[in-house]
């Protein structure tokens, strides 16, 4: 996942151009757009110094908000907000206590990093402002299709393929359909992906109505047929609400979270799911959405 141009301008706002050394509030040497390592005193660069520094500094802090895109599936928004976040404290680890806190959490405490030196600083006051609400800005789903697989550089499905190895990595081990191989986290949402969610509907099946289904990743009548609903309503708080999710981001659409809760943003973004595949938009879940979404 990248920053967008976004969130770089917002990381220029409150960093500004210097190009010369100078020592930050922190009392740290550093110069161009917040770069800090390595700058001694007599430091000196031009601007597109300044550009280069940026952009290596963007591709540190952004693998460290990366590293829980697993956990959160984060959307643009939240994703620019972090990096800036991180770009000026150095990681995320400790606002989302390691992966641990809830994203209304996380919210919540960025204000709290409105120090340096132990005083409040109205700069960092007002970064952090602008770092919550670009993070609590929703972003609309995302609808673009290809008519055999799509490639998604956000990582989105690279993050939906981690969690299938995590979760379902024994029984895609075993399954033909996906190579008798753990899924290759490639961000492309092909036959073998879709076997390993069908896996995943399949268990969830088995574990929700104790039945037998076959778990091998092929989407066929008897799945079909014991598919359950899921909607605001019904079966909201379930692994079927997850796996749900994680099929709309394998297409592009954008839930907005990856849990076990199917909420109204969900419910936005399989309405435009079904809008797109011509079915009734009814934002409800059922035999024929996982069908079209599973089915080659």
């Amino acid at each position: 996942m990248k920053t967008s141009q976004n969130g770089i301008d917002l990381i220029k706002k409150f960093e500004g151009c210097r190009l010369k050394a100078y020592k930050c509030a922190a009392d740290v040497w550093t110069i161009g757009y917040g770069h800090t390592n390595g700058v001694k005193s007599t430091n000196v660069i031009t601007e597109v110094q300044a550009e280069e520094y940026l952009k290596e500094d963007l591709e540190r802090f952004e693998k460290n908000v990366e590293k829980y895109n697993y956990r959160y599936n984060w959307n643009q928004n939240e994703f620019d907000a972090l990096v800036s976040f991180a770009f000026n404290l150095g990681s995320i680890d400790k606002l989302t206590a390691d992966g641990t806190r809830s994203r209304e959490v996380i919210a919540e405490k960025i204000l709290c990093y409105n120090k340096a030196g132990g005083k409040v600083l109205t700069g960092l006051t007002e970064r952090r402002k602008a770092e919550q609400k670009l993070f609590l800005t929703k972003v609309a789903p995302v609808q673009q299709y290809s008519k055999n697989k799509t490639t998604d550089g956000s990582g989105l499905i690279r993050a939906v393929q981690q969690w299938l190895n995590k979760e379902y990595g024994k029984y895609i081990k075993v399954c033909e359909a996906c190579g008798k191989k753990l899924l290759e986290v490639d961000g492309e949402f092909g036959a073998k992906t879709k076997a390993a969610l069908t896996i995943a509907l399949q268990v969830w099946l088995n574990d929700f109505e104790d039945i037998s289904l076959k778990v091998d990743g092929e989407f066929g009548a008897k799945t079909k047929a014991a598919c359950k609903i899921v909607s605001t309503t019904i079966n909201a708080y379930t692994r079927g609400a997850q796996i749900v999710q994680a099929i709309l981001y394998c297409n592009k659409y954008n839930p907005q979270m990856f849990d076990e809760a199917f909420n109204k943003d969900c419910e936005t973004a399989l309405k435009a799911y079904q809008t797109g595949r011509g079915l009734k938009p009814d934002g409800v879940a059922g035999p024929l959405f996982f069908e079209s979404a599973l089915t080659n």
